[in-house]
């Protein structure tokens, strides 16, 4: 029986995400790239490197993030089952919903714009 031979994986292809947009940390990352004693093309090979790194970053944060306040907010929630009443309580509850609203929306734009791409670049085959 003959050997499968694993083929290389192509380089990944880049795209930029709209959910960037909705990061604070975005345009500082952007300024501090870009280098105005630069030609424009060596300025987008390096904005591209660090975008890369940058979005692993972030996604990875966007994850992690989300999963932590759901956590806090279900302590609360049981907290709040068991009798507290603080007024503080309700107050950091409303804070970190709020929170949690701004990541789903992160997230969703995230995955909007992917699933989109995907099909675009798929879709004609399903036809």
């Amino acid at each position: 029986m003959p050997k499968k031979v694993p083929r290389p994986m192509a380089p990944s292809q880049f795209r930029f995400e709209s959910a960037w947009l909705l990061d604070k940390t975005y345009k500082d990352m952007m300024a501090a790239s870009w280098n105005q004693n630069q030609s424009v093309s060596n300025n987008l090979v390096h904005v591209q490197q660090e975008l890369k790194r940058w979005r692993f970053q972030t996604c990875d944060q966007i994850l992690r993030t989300k999963k932590h306040l759901m956590a806090r907010i279900a302590g609360i929630q049981r907290s709040l089952q068991h009798g507290n009443t603080r007024r503080g309580i309700w107050q950091l509850e409303s804070k970190l919903q709020g929170e949690l609203r701004e990541i789903l929306k992160q997230e969703e734009l995230m995955w909007f714009q992917r699933s989109r791409a995907k099909w675009l670049k798929d879709g004609a085959r399903n036809t």
